[in-house]
């Protein structure tokens, strides 16, 4: 199994990242500073640049893709071509990312000019203020949120994301195959990307590189299996949250397993704890039955039924009954 194997590629988002892909949706319009879009973004934080335009420089942090809306545009079309364009050069005398203009507000002569000159995309958008500056910072925490990669499979089971992990050889695929065939969704097989977006949670996808091998899978004896084509668009997901991981392993490996469901194994990935069981493997074992039902106890216990906890309540009751009799 591979882990955090990341790259600092992984996570470089341009202004282009956004331009390209949110164009129509939010209709965008790049109206200077072409050059400027592989410009990087580092952050997922958006700002409005009200008190840089007024003069006050302090705090203000430069690496933001910066938002004007109602309110600076009103403030800088109430000042002197001379001010305005002292005010303006006072933005652009940071190495910002990019300029958005919200509303489809007139942007300024200046602005063109110093995007031009400066190499930083001045952007108009048709979207509100408050919707645009939600969009982009929802979408830049998306893309620049903590990235892992494991290898596994990950399946959607009865809602739940399980990520299927183990030995290579050790069945992982079979599985997902078995699931899938019972009406279960792949996500992906192999190597997963893991991402944790919103915080304190995580979403898993296929780690491909090339968008058409994403629903392969691989089974020894056989060879690459395409899961959308064997069994159609209902078979397959682009991304799902993982809620429980299950690890098989060889039964000579398996040491002291639990057997009560008391005792709950955790596994950290990025920053984040989640459920994890071990299944060691023996000849007749139905893993996919048992995953399955693996995922139906998690979600009785998802609202406050476990079954490991009313027997341990049983033994106690029962035992403090004998004590009282004594």
């Amino acid at each position: 199994m591979r882990k955090n194997f990341q790259t600092e590629e992984d996570n470089i988002f341009t202004v282009n990242s956004i331009y390209s892909v949110k164009k129509d949706e939010w209709n965008l319009n790049l109206v200077a500073g072409k050059q400027g879009l592989s410009n990087r973004i580092k952050t997922d934080e958006v700002n409005r640049p009200g008190l840089l335009l007024s003069g006050f420089e302090k705090y203000f942090v430069a690496e933001r893709i910066q938002v004007i809306g109602n309110a600076e545009w009103a403030f800088l079309n109430s000042l002197s071509e001379t001010k305005r364009e002292e005010s303006l050069a006072r933005l652009f005398s940071y190495k910002i990312p990019a300029l958005f203009v919200a509303r489809g507000l007139k942007v300024f002569e200046e602005m063109i000019v110093m995007g031009d000159e400066k190499k930083i995309p001045v952007i108009v958008s048709k979207l509100p203020t408050q919707e645009l500056i939600k969009n982009l910072a929802d979408f830049l925490a998306y893309k620049l949120a903590p990235t892992t990669y494991l290898h596994g499979t990950l399946v959607d089971v009865y809602g739940v994301g399980v990520l299927i992990i183990g030995k290579s050889g050790i069945g992982k695929s079979e599985c997902a195959l078995d699931l899938v065939r019972k009406g279960h969704i792949l996500i992906a097989d192999d190597l997963i990307k893991i991402i944790e977006y919103p915080k304190g949670r995580l979403r898993g996808m296929s780690g491909s590189e090339r968008e058409e091998l994403k629903y392969y899978i691989e089974i020894r004896g056989v060879g690459l299996l395409d899961v959308f084509a064997l069994f159609g668009s209902r078979a397959v997901e682009e991304e799902k949250e993982i809620g429980v991981v299950v690890e098989l392993i060889p039964w000579e490996e398996a040491g002291r397993i639990e057997r009560t469901g008391l005792i709950l194994n955790k596994m950290r990935i990025l920053d984040v704890d989640v459920n994890k069981l071990v299944l060691p493997l023996v000849p007749g074992k139905h893993i996919s039955t048992i995953i399955e039902t693996i995922v139906m106890d998690y979600k009785l216990k998802e609202r406050g039924y476990s079954c490991a906890d009313i027997i341990e309540k049983l033994i106690v009751d029962k035992n403090e009954d004998k004590e009282t009799s004594a």
